[in-house]
C-alpha cells in the first residue's frame, strides 16, 4: 500500500517499507494534517518525516550551536536559576551578537542581562516574593516560562547545565589555569560549610561593592549603612509624619500630603546584606542538592556511609527469604515479602510478612528545604525533594531484588551525601549495617 503523502521534493511514503514508528507518524499525519517536511531530517539514528514536536526538539538540539554559544547560554541559564532572576528569561533578557564565528555562517547570539531588578527572590518592587526552595524551571515560576528557547534548553542540555554548574562551583584557588569543564583538572568544593559559605561571601562582596573584590576605583566610598538608613527614613517614614518638614509635596504648588497608610514601609530594608547572605546560602545548597553537586557529590567528606547485608542468619536477625532458600537450610522460605491483602503501618509503609526481614529503603529528613540523595558504588540515584515529610528513598531495583530473594545477599555499600544538612535518617536497624561511618553530619 502506498500512502500518497508527498514531500515538497516529490518523495512518496510506502507504508510497506517503513518502520512501525513511521507508520504511526503517517497515521497521525492523515488524521491531524501535520505538515510534512521538505525532506527527511536526520538527527543521530533518528529520521523525521513530519513537523512534530519530537522533530522540532531534535532539530533544536542538533542546530543549537549554529545560533548560540552553548557554554555561554548554559552559564546564563545557571545564573538565572541560581539567583532567581525572575524576568531575565523573558522581558529582561536581551541578545547581542558579534557576527558569525565562521565565514559565511549564521550570527551567534549571546543572552545578556538587562535591568536585573527581579532577583534573589524579590519582584520588581523590592518585595520578597519567592522562597529559596523555588523550583524555577521545574515549576515554571519565571515570567515567560513557556519560552521555547529555555524550556528546550532545559530538556535537551540538562546534563551540560549540570556540568557547567559543577565547574562554576569549583574553588578558583584550586582550579588549574586554563581548565575547562572537560579537562577534569579542577576540584570540587570539599567540606565548605553550609553548601558554599566561601561562595556566598564572594558574591556578597560584589553586591556590597567591596573594592578589594571588585578591583574597581568606582566602587570606592560605598555608602555606609547609617547613610542608607537616613535616606530611607526621609523617603518612607518622614512622609507619614505631620510635623514641620514632614509629608511630601502634592501635585499642586504649596500642597503638603501625608502617607497615612504607610504604603512604602515595605521598602525599609537597609542594605539587605544579612537577608541576602541567608538567601544565597540556602539557595546554593538547594541547587547543589537538586543537581547533586557541591556537598551532594562523591568525595566531599560530608557523607554517611553504610555497609549493609541481608538474608544472613549467622550475623543478623534476618533469616527469611522470599521464595526458595536455594539449598541453604539455615534460611527459611516464607510467603511473599509483604502481607496480603496490602496493609500499611502508621508510618505509611507496607507491612512485611516477617517483621525482621531486611528493609531496602531509607527515610531522610533535612533540617531545611532541599533535595536528598542516596548513592551506591555505581552512581547516585535521582535526587528527591523534601517538602516537609521524611523522604523515602528506595534502593536500586537490583538491590531490592537481592534483599528480597537472594540467599546471603552480598554486602552493599550505600552513601548519603549532603550529611551536614540532615537532621534524621530514620530507623536504619533493619538495613543490618556492618559498617556505619558518619562524616560532618552536624545536625543529626
Amino acid at each position: 500500500m502506498t500512502i500518497t503523502c508527498h514531500f515538497n521534493g516529490g518523495e512518496v511514503i510506502d507504508r510497506s517499507v517503513v518502520s512501525t514508528a513511521l507508520q504511526e507518524d503517517v497515521a497521525t499525519y492523515e488524521t491531524s494534517n501535520i505538515r510534512s517536511l521538505p525532506a527527511v531530517y536526520v538527527s543521530g539514528n533518528n529520521n523525521y518525516y513530519f513537523d512534530t514536536k519530537e522533530y522540532r526538539l531534535a532539530k533544536f538540539a542538533k542546530e543549537f550551536t549554529q545560533h548560540f554559544d552553548k557554554e555561554y547560554a548554559c552559564v546564563y541559564f545557571i545564573i538565572t536559576e541560581l539567583l532567581m532572576c525572575y524576568d531575565s528569561r523573558g522581558k529582561n533578557a536581551m541578545f547581542a551578537s558579534w557576527g558569525p564565528q565562521v565565514e559565511g555562517g549564521d550570527y551567534i547570539w549571546y543572552p545578556i542581562f538587562y535591568d536585573l531588578d527581579t532577583q534573589l527572590g524579590i519582584n520588581n518592587t523590592g518585595i520578597p516574593s519567592f522562597e529559596y526552595f523555588t523550583n524555577a524551571s521545574e515549576d515554571g515560576c519565571f515570567s515567560t516560562n513557556d519560552s521555547i528557547l529555555w524550556t528546550n534548553m532545559y530538556k535537551v542540555f540538562l546534563d551540560d547545565i549540570k556540568k557547567y554548574y559543577q565547574f562554576l562551583r569549583t574553588s578558583v584557588k584550586t582550579r588549574a589555569h586554563g581548565s575547562t569543564p572537560e579537562s577534569n583538572n579542577h576540584a570540587p568544593f570539599a567540606g565548605i560549610e553550609y553548601g558554599g559559605q566561601e561562595a556566598v561571601e564572594h558574591i556578597e562582596n560584589w553586591y556590597t561593592c567591596k573594592p578589594e573584590t571588585t578591583k574597581s576605583i568606582c566602587m570606592q566610598g560605598h555608602r555606609p549603612l547609617v547613610a542608607i538608613n537616613m535616606d530611607e527614613f526621609y523617603k518612607y517614614i518622614f512622609i507619614m509624619m505631620n510635623v514641620p518638614g514632614g509629608g511630601y509635596q502634592g501635585t499642586e504648588a504649596g500642597q503638603t500630603k501625608y502617607d497615612t497608610s504607610g504604603s512604602f514601609l515595605y521598602a525599609l530594608q537597609g542594605d539587605r546584606s544579612l537577608s541576602r547572605q541567608q538567601f544565597l546560602k540556602r539557595r546554593i545548597n538547594f541547587i547543589d542538592s537538586w543537581l547533586t553537586r557541591g556537598n551532594y557529590a562523591e568525595g566531599t567528606g560530608v557523607t554517611i556511609k553504610f555497609r549493609t547485608s541481608a538474608n544472613d542468619p549467622e550475623n543478623t536477625s534476618d533469616h527469611w527469604i522470599e521464595g526458595s532458600n536455594n539449598g541453604i537450610g539455615s534460611l527459611t522460605p516464607n510467603a511473599p515479602y509483604y502481607v496480603t491483602p496490602e496493609t500499611f503501618d502508621d508510618f505509611g509503609d507496607r507491612v512485611k510478612t516477617q517483621e525482621l526481614d531486611a528493609d531496602f529503603f531509607i527515610k531522610l529528613t533535612p533540617f531545611q528545604r532541599s533535595y536528598v540523595t542516596l548513592a551506591t558504588d555505581n552512581a547516585p540515584l535521582p535526587s528527591k525533594e523534601y517538602s516537609g515529610s521524611a523522604v523515602r528513598v528506595d534502593f536500586p531495583t537490583n538491590v531490592v531484588t537481592g534483599v528480597r530473594t537472594s540467599p546471603r545477599y552480598a554486602e552493599q555499600l550505600l552513601y548519603v551525601y549532603g550529611a551536614d544538612y540532615l537532621k534524621d535518617i530514620g530507623d536504619v536497624s533493619l538495613l543490618y549495617p556492618r559498617e556505619f561511618e558518619i562524616d560532618n553530619a552536624s545536625h543529626l
